[in-house]
């Protein structure tokens, strides 16, 4: 059964016959027990089968319920009832969700870590990251990932990630359907503009995606640890022998996370390469004594106060992005700049439109702040 649920109240929009069947199934099991108590011993077992079978039936017509949406093409998306996680510590939801794929019955996981208090209008930023694990597909819920997406998502930023272990072109296709999935769920109703990235070979799928997906509000890209030398399989041709040439189409600002042991992508190869780069603004973060995957020499995975840093460079380029002042961002140190935005540049037109939208949110919200005082008004002289 696919039902289409409200965002407010998971059941709120269930179907009264089946409310109605979980609710008397629920009354015949405690009927049922009382029996048991009663009757002889030769109905006892009959009676606990039935009301086993009972148990059953409606423990699965509840778990048929499921928050859905329409993505594209008649494909959709979903979360189970099951699906949500809210961490206590902080409040964020992470929400586990399904997305179909075109030709295939084998459904991409995402994971959707949502704001506390989501439901509220205004409690989501208007920046949502996607962000793709490395060539270790397993560490999309590792504990680098997670607490990335939930320190984004406790700041505010709907953070998506999703699992794709394969090849190359499966992954470039798997990100642009799992960035269909988030601008169209319901998740996403307060996000106008989009930062993707990931970590390691994730960043080159998402640098690849960003400059053909359908998306015109792709804001920002964020590299944690980009692969410049890495060669890799191109659709259709030979072997790529680095990375680079991801690079030389993208016309948005840049952040990189560079290990400063990463043999693969050291913060002096990107340097060398900016040249190449039509972004007008690139940013650079060095992370101190840390391999490609940001672990230390004597550690096997990536120390807490590493992870602790990679959140915080990443809140600290989406604030500058949230609130329109990246150009006249320190914090940050900037490696490539130019004096002003291209007057046609694609980003400049995203920020723009998400200025007059803020705008014409603030002054609706004003206009029905007045009207409500002038009938506050009316009432209290009719008083």
């Amino acid at each position: 059964m696919w039902l289409e649920m409200h965002r407010n109240c998971p059941f709120g929009n269930a179907p009264k016959d089946l409310t109605r069947d979980c609710k008397c199934n629920s009354k015949v099991i405690a009927f049922l027990g009382f029996l048991v108590t009663l009757y002889p011993a030769y109905c006892k077992q009959g009676l606990i089968q039935i009301r086993q079978e009972l148990l059953l039936l409606t423990k699965h017509q509840w778990n048929m319920v499921r928050l859905h949406w329409h993505v594209e093409d008649g494909l959709g998306a979903f979360v189970s009832q099951n699906g949500m996680f809210i961490n206590p510590d902080n409040g964020v939801t992470h929400a586990t969700a399904e997305i179909e794929l075109a030709g295939q019955t084998i459904l991409l996981e995402a994971c959707f870590s949502l704001p506390p208090n989501y439901l509220r209008d205004g409690s989501t930023r208007d920046v949502g990251v996607v962000l793709a694990h490395g060539s270790q597909a397993a560490t999309w819920k590792g504990k680098t990932m997670t607490q990335l997406a939930t320190a984004l998502a406790a700041a505010g930023y709907l953070t998506v990630r999703y699992y794709c272990p394969g090849k190359e072109q499966r992954r470039l296709r798997i990100f642009e359907k799992t960035l269909d999935a988030a601008a169209t769920s319901p998740f996403a109703r307060g996000v106008s503009r989009w930062v993707i990235g990931g970590i390691g070979s994730g960043g080159r799928v998402a640098a690849n995606v960003g400059s053909k997906c359908r998306l015109n509000n792709i804001a920002a890209y964020a590299f944690l640890g980009y692969p410049l030398m890495e060669p890799h399989n191109v659709f259709k041709g030979p072997t790529a022998p680095d990375s680079i040439n991801h690079l030389t189409k993208i016309n948005a600002p840049i952040l990189f996370v560079q290990p400063d042991r990463d043999h693969l992508g050291s913060a002096e190869g990107v340097v060398n390469v900016l040249d190449r780069m039509p972004s007008w603004d690139v940013r650079m973060v060095e992370m101190q004594g840390c391999d490609g995957a940001f672990r230390s020499p004597d550690a096997p995975h990536p120390l807490p106060e590493t992870r602790t840093k990679l959140a915080n460079t990443m809140l600290e380029f989406l604030s500058c992005l949230q609130d329109f002042r990246l150009p006249t961002c320190t914090s940050l140190p900037r490696i490539k700049s130019m004096p002003t935005p291209p007057q046609h540049h694609e980003a400049e037109r995203c920020w723009k439109a998400a200025q007059e939208q803020r705008m014409r949110i603030i002054k609706q919200q004003l206009r029905q702040e007045v009207q409500m005082q002038i009938e506050r008004d009316k009432q209290q002289h009719k008083g």
